[in-house]
């Protein structure tokens, strides 16, 4: 193949050369012929300039030597005349001598012009037969010379046309060859391809593009690669490749649609999936143009925005317009009527107008409602259109949200709805409660935490304090209640505007209770509504069915029982006022983060900071030392009593009255009683807390302090010991 192409290439030279050579012989030619017609134009000019000049001159003599006879002719005729006037005679004489003159003058200068005229006639004459003869002369010579040059572009033609077939032939040979050798080019067989596609269908193959790969089947030399060069900027379709046919699948792969292009005019190209071996002198890539066509289709009303949100405050009553959600229809160029109907309503709150899309309530919007997700309601709604001119009917859906903003309108429910505590108080005997509102912020909490002001046994026996914003607790406020089920009325409100409270129960089971705080089991059961008394007439019952059914077996029973009895009475009357070590609230971690706004945003019970109106359970003991503060079961001291004191007119006379007790009340603790000293009263003449000293009057034995256990041990130290000390 190379030696062929050398051959041509060699040939292609040598026709060169000679079109050259031929050029060179026509140029040297036309150089000769130009040269021979300057000179016979030259001589041929000359001449005629020659000529020219001689008739001038001549003309020019002619005149003069004319003009020189007349002068001379004149004045002879003067002389004469002048002459025969004075002789008639030689006038005459002169007269005719004159005539004669003339005469001849006249005929020489007929003469002469007429030599003139023949002389420029033969010249003329002379001048054409010249032209003639060089025109002729002229011609035969281009005649010539233009035969030789016919003659040899001929020769050029024709060997420019034997080279040129030589070369196609050649060329041929050799593409033929080349294909023979390696069948590399793929051709498409159709220019052109058209199709058709529904709107807003995908997938769908449009039409298969046909090509033609001579190369073996099924290998990388044949596979057609595919690909959409101009013509869908958007990218609503692409071209995959038949495995089996090596076909062009033009498929949809996005929605068209023929509102917006009823037409589209693709560029495909098509390349092989391998490169075409080195040396292939062919086009690497094929190009076909693709037209399809888009089929109008009856397409769903569109919500404009899908969904849409929208806010309102919960509790907007019936019949109140939320909003406008209308459809609109794609089909620009068929009128449709659209129509709207309710989907999906779960609480059946919303009802819309069938011709304008018009949303209004039929019931009072709740956000607390199990409907509600995320404060938001969701309904769904259908448009439809009527499908003229054919078309079936279409629809499409849409969605509104309303988001409800929250409005205080549920009261908080108090939570837990029961509890436990011990009979005796104790620090870890109290029952912690919150608050459930279904509002959100700022309706809920912080919520504040009230006891019922009736039954006035509530207020008396227990007492709630607030841990934080959410949480309180309830606690016994006396020492000992009696075992039992109590039921608790408490106002809770929230911090709503307006805020709102609500009034619940919460019952509290009272029980004695083992030294770890948990209910005993008969606690339990005295617990559950029962007595003492009930609970020894149950157990009398029960010792005389068994004393009945088994002789001899229920006297035991009722010893042991009495003796329970008794054992339990004196460990009720023999318990010191001090409580136990675990009891001590002075190693319980109590929270007080709660900041007043002083006196006059306190709102204390300021009665607990006096006597109480009923002394009851003390009065009715023998007479001693009265303390407020003193458990009623502890036994009466043997010391020197004072008199009862009457009601205090004032709380620094109290607070006095009651430092003087403590100090000679050898029972009391030996640390100071919690209590509130924030109101100074009304023009109080009491002085400073701080000025209170506390003293007694005479020695005192302190030994007892060594029998209270390690914690009292360094003040036994310092107050024990007698004269050591």
């Amino acid at each position: 193949m190379e030696v062929m192409v050398m051959i041509v290439m060699l040939m292609v030279m040598i026709v060169m050369e000679v079109m050259v050579m031929i050029v060179m012989e026509m140029e040297v030619v036309v150089m000769i012929v130009m040269e021979v017609t300057v000179m016979i134009v030259m001589d041929a000019m000359v001449m005629i300039v020659m000529e020219v000049t001689l008739m001038i001159v001549m003309e020019v003599m002619v005149m003069i030597v004319m003009e020189v006879m007349v002068m001379i002719v004149m004045e002879v005729m003067v002389k004469i005349v002048m002459e025969v006037m004075e002789m008639e005679v030689v006038v005459m004489i002169v007269m005719e001598v004159t005539v004669m003159i003339v005469m001849d003058a006249m005929m020489m200068i007929v003469m002469e012009v007429m030599v003139m005229i023949v002389m420029e006639v033969m010249v003329v004459i002379v001048m054409e037969v010249m032209v003639m003869i060089v025109m002729e002369v002229m011609v035969m010579i281009v005649m010539e010379v233009m035969v030789m040059i016919v003659m040899e572009v001929m020769v050029v033609i024709v060997m420019e046309v034997m080279v040129m077939i030589v070369m196609e032939v050649m060329v041929m040979i050799v593409m033929e060859v080349m294909v023979m050798i390696v069948m590399e080019v793929m051709v498409v067989l159709s220019g052109s391809f058209s199709g058709e596609v529904p709107e807003n269908k995908v997938n769908t193959v449009v039409t298969n593009l046909t090509v033609l790969d001579r190369d073996q089947p099924h290998s990388v030399n044949w596979n057609a690669v595919y690909r959409i060069v101009s013509g869908d900027p958007s990218g609503h379709f692409t071209v995959r490749t038949n495995p089996v046919t090596n076909e062009g699948m033009l498929t949809v792969v996005k929605p068209v649609d023929f509102e917006m292009n009823r037409a589209f005019m693709l560029t495909v190209v098509v390349s092989n999936q391998a490169h075409l071996a080195s040396g292939i002198q062919s086009s690497l890539q094929s190009t076909a143009g693709v037209t399809i066509s888009v089929q109008d289709v009856n397409e769903p009303p569109v919500f404009p925005v899908n969904p849409k949100l929208i806010r309102f405050e919960e509790g907007v009553p019936a019949g109140t317009t939320l909003t406008v959600f209308s459809a609109q229809d794609p089909d620009h160029f068929i009128h449709q009527t659209v129509r709207y109907s309710k989907l999906s309503d779960p609480a059946n709150w919303l009802r819309i107008n069938r011709t304008n899309g018009q949303i209004s309530t039929m019931a009072l919007l709740d956000r607390e409602s199990m409907y509600v997700k995320n404060n938001v309601y969701e309904a769904t709604f259908l448009a439809f259109d009527n499908g003229k001119s054919g078309a079936p009917q279409a629809s499409g859906t849409g969605t509104l949200q309303i988001y409800l903003i929250d409005v205080n309108d549920n009261a908080p429910v108090l939570m837990p709805r029961e509890g436990q505590v011990c009979e005796r108080a104790r620090p870890v005997s109290r029952v912690n409660i919150t608050a459930s509102d279904a509002d959100g912020d700022p309706n809920v909490g912080p919520f504040i935490f009230e006891l019922a002001s009736f039954p006035t046994s509530v207020r008396r026996n227990w007492t709630v304090s607030r841990l934080n914003g959410d949480y309180a607790q309830l606690k016994l406020k006396i020492p000992y209640l009696e075992a039992g089920m109590y039921d608790i009325p408490m106002f809770v409100s929230d911090s709503g505007n307006p805020p709102l409270s609500n009034r619940s129960m919460i019952r509290i089971k009272v029980c004695p209770c083992d030294e770890n705080g948990d209910c005993s089991a008969t606690g339990a059961v005295a617990a559950a509504g029962l007595g003492t008394g009930a609970i020894i007439a149950i157990l009398i019952c029960i010792i005389i069915l068994l004393s009945e059914s088994r002789p001899g077996y229920g006297q035991p029973m009722v010893l042991i029982f009495v003796m329970w009895m008794k054992r339990r009475e004196k460990e009720r009357q023999a318990k010191p006022l001090l409580i136990d070590p675990e009891d001590d609230v002075r190693d319980n971690i109590l929270k007080y983060d709660e900041e007043g706004g002083g006196e006059e945003d306190q709102d204390y019970d300021l009665s607990q900071l006096q006597q109480p109106e009923s002394l009851d359970h003390i009065i009715s003991k023998p007479a001693g030392v009265r303390r407020v503060d003193e458990r009623p079961v502890i036994a009466e001291s043997q010391y020197p009593v004072r008199p009862s004191l009457p009601h205090p007119g004032d709380i620094g006379d109290f607070i006095i009255d009651g430092l003087r007790a403590a100090d000679n009340d050898p029972t009391a603790p030996p640390y100071d009683s919690l209590l509130v000293f924030d109101y100074e009263g009304s023009g109080s003449t009491a002085g400073s807390v701080s000025s209170l000293n506390s003293s007694s009057s005479g020695d005192q034995d302190y030994d007892y302090l060594n029998d209270w256990g390690p914690r009292f041990k360094k003040l036994a130290d310092l107050y024990g010991g007698g004269d050591d000390n």
